[in-house]
């Protein structure tokens, strides 16, 4: 007797069109409810990390600065300008880059390496002339005491990977340095 195999059931994949939409649109006055809520709870961190009056450390944008062991940063609410949607970011500059470009490429790989080691929603990157670790999450994702999570988990790795890129610095202005040969004939 012959079995005939057993039809395996395959599932289509969805096209973007058929995927469901990650966030969810919000009335305006849930999204005001939303504001305040993470306002309040990145607030309550300034607070537990020594800022009694957080209101003294926000600027007129609403982001809130602080230090947090060896690191400073801040957090606040951005604003999507494609969609509208809002989102809790928390950020610290690790470093400014070098301004030697051959020690770019091994500070990205480094930084891209080091992105793939991190868990949780903070991650590296580059802006301007700094490298920040920063996290930037949906408000209408985040659940209660998230807030004080992904600010302090940005702050604890800007400050535990600080030492380690400020040698790619170091290095830079070594190498700028003259050799100590041209030192003693001049």
């Amino acid at each position: 007797m012959v079995r005939k195999p057993r039809a395996v059931k395959r599932r289509r994949a969805k096209s973007k069109v058929d995927a469901p939409s990650v966030s969810r649109r919000i009335s305006a006055t849930e999204h005001q409810r939303i504001r305040q809520a993470v306002e309040l709870q990145i607030d309550e961190f300034m607070k537990k990390v020594g800022y009694s009056d957080p209101s003294k450390r926000t600027d007129e944008q609403g982001w809130r600065w602080f230090e947090f062991g060896s690191a400073r940063g801040r957090a606040g609410l951005v604003q999507s300008e494609s969609d509208g949607q809002v989102y809790l970011r928390a950020e610290s500059l690790v470093m400014e880059l070098p301004s030697d470009q051959e020690m770019i490429p091994p500070l990205m790989r480094e930084l891209l390496e080091a992105n793939m080691t991190i868990a949780g929603t903070a991650r590296f990157g580059i802006s301007g002339e700094g490298v920040f670790v920063c996290a930037t999450i949906p408000v209408v994702e985040l659940a209660p005491g998230d807030v004080p999570a992904h600010i302090h988990s940005v702050m604890e790795i800007a400050g535990s990977v600080r030492n380690p890129f400020e040698q790619v610095g170091r290095q830079e202005a070594s190498a700028q340095a003259a050799p100590p040969e041209e030192v003693v004939q001049s």
